[in-house]
Order: C-alpha cells, then structure tokens, then sequence
C-alpha cells in the first residue's frame, strides 16, 4: 500500500474497466478519479489531482495516444500508462515516444498494472511531473 494517497486517474470508455479499475485501486489505497472519455479529461487536466494517468489507447472519437499529444503541446505533462487490446506495433511505438511510464495489454495482469502505477508515481515524484499549468 502506498504511504500517501495518491490519485491515480483512468481515462476509458468501458464502464465495466472503469469500475473493476476503481475497485482494485481503492482497495489497494489509491484515489481514482475516472473519466469516460478523452474530452472529459482534458476538461479537468488542470485541476486533476492525479499523478498517474491510465489511459486507454483506443477511446471513442479521440484515441488516448491523441489526447496525451494534446496535453503535452498545452503543457501538461503526466506519468502515463497506456492499456490496449491490440497487437498494432506502431502504437506501442507512439507511445514510447511520449515516454509513457508502461504500455500493457489488456487485460493486464494485477501486478503488472502495480508494479507500472509504482513506477509512475515515482517518476511523477522524482521529476516533478504534474500539470505544469495549474488552476
């Protein structure tokens, strides 16, 4: 369990990962913030509490990939782990390049989401990544 609650937020438009995501971060003493969509959370990222973001590459009308993009460019910048269904390398290569924390298929085993989150926060702590801009 983490010594400091810290707010992890899920950015994805199945309801049913949203709320098994919710369930196991609480358990495990996090706060979750989620959010169904990319324009949900692009509405809240400056005021978003959250030091790790977990994002579904492919989100209705905008991909998670496009709105991490968009963040950086205004920014924003977050500790981010990426979870996806597909096998499509060159995802996995956009995503390294806007130097995601991990990118795990779904579903991603619990530890391995775990061990990603640690490393997020961590390299959210050491670097100081949080919104650059707040409100």
């Amino acid at each position: 369990m983490p010594e400091h609650r810290h707010t992890i937020a899920v950015i994805d438009d199945d309801g049913e990962i949203i709320e098994a995501m919710k369930r196991l971060l609480t358990m495990c003493g996090y706060d979750v913030e989620a959010y169904r969509s990319t324009d949900d959370f692009m509405q809240a990222a400056r005021t978003t509490r959250a030091k790790c973001l977990i994002v579904d590459c492919h989100i209705a009308l905008h991909s998670g990939i496009e709105m991490i993009r968009q963040l950086s460019t205004a920014g924003l910048t977050f500790a981010t782990i990426f979870l996806t269904g597909s096998t499509d390398e060159n995802l996995r290569k956009q995503a390294i390049e806007l130097n995601c924390v991990a990118f795990l298929r779904k579903p991603a085993a619990t530890a391995q989401l775990l061990d990603a989150i640690s490393d997020a926060i961590g390299r959210a702590e050491s670097f100081g990544v949080k919104p650059a801009i707040q409100v």
